[in-house]
């Protein structure tokens, strides 16, 4: 497999968009490679390995309207209620705060499993619609 095979196996997209329900971050993935990427990150953060990660940052990573999608790990007894919040707007992108407990960092990686093992195009919601500032979702094939 040649350099940019496995560059494309390993790219994710990241588009902020207005959606069907609102403001909407699609984290589009065509590749196990790609899904296994993310799930790793949050299983990172899951267990404290990180405490921080900007999505955005990851090399792999093409990002459309965000300039930054932090992802934070906090104790189970921290969590705030609203996980995702845009903490900045600008003309060239946004800035997005991403923080879940250690628990539901790791339910979000289970959630990755279930579409691996599925292996089908499919999609996962990771935020709540109507609490947070925007929709998560995770395109896998589609």
């Amino acid at each position: 497999m040649d350099k940019s095979s496995i560059e494309n196996k390993k790219a994710i997209l990241l588009d902020y968009y207005e959606g069907a329900y609102g403001p909407t971050i699609r984290i589009d993935v065509q590749s196990h490679m790609a899904l296994t990427i993310i799930k790793d990150l949050f299983l990172q953060l899951a267990e404290s390995k990180k405490t921080m990660i900007d999505l955005v940052q990851i090399d792999s990573v093409k990002a459309i309207g965000l300039n930054a999608l932090l992802l934070k790990g906090v104790p189970d007894n921290q969590e705030p209620d609203k996980k995702l919040v845009l903490s900045s707007h600008t003309v060239t992108g946004n800035f997005f705060e991403w923080t879940m407990s250690l628990r539901n960092w790791k339910r979000a990686a289970g959630l990755i499993d279930g579409l691996l093992e599925y292996n089908r195009p499919g999609h996962q919601y990771l935020t709540e619609e109507a609490i947070d500032d925007a929709l998560v979702e995770l395109a896998f094939l589609e």
